[in-house]
């Protein structure tokens, strides 16, 4: 069956099998070229559609599962290599989506909560290690970072407010141990650092600052035990 719009051109091919179901819709732009495909099962259920661009060029894939529902969209660049995927569970709400680099990489995931908000996002390196991980609250605000180094080891890790800035950052040296901490106000300013001594993991250095950055305090001290990453 072929549908024409007001001027004449084709705007719509439906293919149907032996027993009349349709097995194909493909969709026409108005200069003619194909902008969409949808192929459907036996039993006359979406299975697959395809978008094309304004070339021709594949930008978009989502595959449906036996009930119709969406589980997974595959994102094009222009090369046609893909740059995202997203997964969907039972329901159709978005449980992960993947982000690829030019070479194929997987360099970000970011999972979602059964209510499609955003839980956690992995960003990985070249090598597809984990270089930084970030955690959100039920509201979708990210509440804590944290930064890997080249070994998988914490290296810093950010506390956020409810307001999404931060308000500590704790600085981890290589056996895991707390090095600083940089406590924040609410204008995101620092009011206060605090460095460890290596050895026996103890406050060596208070500094506090004031609303005027430029006046502040310092102390040696020790006594007070450095928080370890948990």
């Amino acid at each position: 069956m072929v549908v024409f719009d007001h001027d004449g051109r084709v705007k719509k091919v439906v293919a149907f099998d032996h027993d009349g179901r349709v097995k194909k819709v493909v969709a026409f732009d108005h200069d003619g070229r194909v902008k969409k495909v949808a192929a459907f099962d036996h039993d006359g259920r979406i299975k697959k559609v395809v978008v094309f661009d304004h070339d021709g060029r594949v930008k978009k894939v989502a595959v449906f599962d036996h009930d119709g529902r969406v589980k997974k969209v595959f994102v094009f660049d222009h090369d046609g290599r893909v740059k995202k995927v997203a997964v969907f569970d039972h329901d159709g709400r978005v449980k992960k989506v993947f982000v690829f680099d030019h070479d194929g990489r997987v360099k970000k995931v970011a999972v979602f909560d059964h209510d499609g908000r955003v839980k956690k996002v992995f960003v990985f390196d070249h090598d597809g290690r984990v270089k930084k991980v970030a955690v959100f609250d039920h509201d979708g605000r990210v509440k804590k970072v944290f930064v890997f180094d080249h070994d998988g080891r914490v290296k810093e890790v950010v506390v956020f407010d409810h307001d999404g800035r931060a308000k500590k950052v704790v600085v981890f040296d290589h056996d895991g141990r707390a090095k600083k901490v940089v406590a924040f106000d609410h204008d995101g300013r620092a009011k206060k650092v605090a460095v460890f001594d290596h050895d026996v993991r103890r406050v060596k250095k208070m500094v506090a600052f004031d609303h005027d950055v430029s006046k502040r305090f310092s102390s040696s001290f020790i006594g007070y035990n450095a928080p370890t990453r948990s």
